[in-house]
């Protein structure tokens, strides 16, 4: 097997693991768990989920860019490198344009922005108390 190719067969397998560990620990987003804020991909397998069982409306209500993963992971894939570039830094945009957008809209059920809730804060504040109680 060439060497790039045993990279991305790496890079599979490890991302692999940590999504098992973060299913094992009942946790999906590390930025949610210990920051209490929702990442910018919050929801995107909840879209996936839910298109798959055949309810487009939910799934575009989840995450509306829940569809461009899997169309720039083809590009890379089938080495379209300029064009991945490109559609790269367009996702990266508009996944933090509507993250921002999710965070500050009070109606959205899926993105979070509570950080008091968030395992450092949490850490933070027992410190604070033993501390200073």
């Amino acid at each position: 097997m060439e060497k790039q190719g045993f990279e991305k067969l790496r890079l599979l397998f490890l991302g692999s693991v940590a999504l098992l560990c973060l299913f094992f620990f009942d946790y999906l987003c590390p930025l949610r768990y210990l920051a209490g804020i929702s990442c910018p991909g919050c929801g995107v397998t909840r879209s996936w989920i839910a298109l798959l069982g055949g309810d487009l409306g939910e799934a575009f209500r989840l995450h509306s860019l829940f569809w461009l993963p899997p169309v720039a992971a083809g590009l890379w894939i089938f080495r379209r490198k300029k064009v991945c570039g490109v559609l790269f830094g367009l996702a990266l945009a508009g996944f933090l344009a509507l993250w921002v957008v999710r965070l500050t809209d009070p109606a959205d059920s899926v993105a979070v922005f509570a950080p008091a809730s968030g395992m450092v804060f949490q850490g933070i504040k027992q410190l604070w108390e033993a501390l200073f109680a």
